[in-house]
């Protein structure tokens, strides 16, 4: 991926991570930021070169009342185009039901038309998708 491609990806992931707060905020949700958005720029491209599961650390931490949730905002589940690429990757997947079984905090993805999944509704649409196209 080009310097370029990836400011571009970055610039539409912020736009959509905005919107995903503002929306939780309308509705009455504390949101604060989380993952590698609150890492410097030297430390993000540096922990984007490893496989640790840092890497996919939510975008927020959000709380209403007493609830407390992780946040991650995604465009699509799948990629544009004819692609098999996954915007929520496998790695992540693993990742955040890791996260959530660690800390005690369910992890929720946000989408671009604003539904709502988990990582256990990801993996198992993604399964019902394959096993369609067979």
């Amino acid at each position: 991926m080009t310097v370029i491609d990836f400011a571009v990806r970055k610039a539409a992931g912020d736009t959509h991570q905005n919107r995903v707060q503002t929306e939780l905020e309308k509705r009455g949700w504390t949101v604060d930021k989380w993952g590698q958005d609150i890492l410097s720029d030297e430390v993000s491209r540096a922990l984007r070169r490893t496989d640790s599961t840092m890497r996919w650390e939510p975008d927020f931490v959000t709380a209403c009342g007493s609830t407390i949730r992780f946040v991650d905002a995604k465009g699509s589940l799948r990629g544009g185009g004819n692609t098999d690429r996954n915007f929520v990757s496998s790695r992540s997947i693993a990742a955040h039901l890791r996260l959530s079984a660690e800390r005690d905090i369910p992890v929720y993805y946000v989408f671009g038309d604003l539904g709502v999944l988990t990582p256990a509704e990801v993996m198992r649409a993604l399964a019902d998708e394959q096993k369609t196209r067979r």
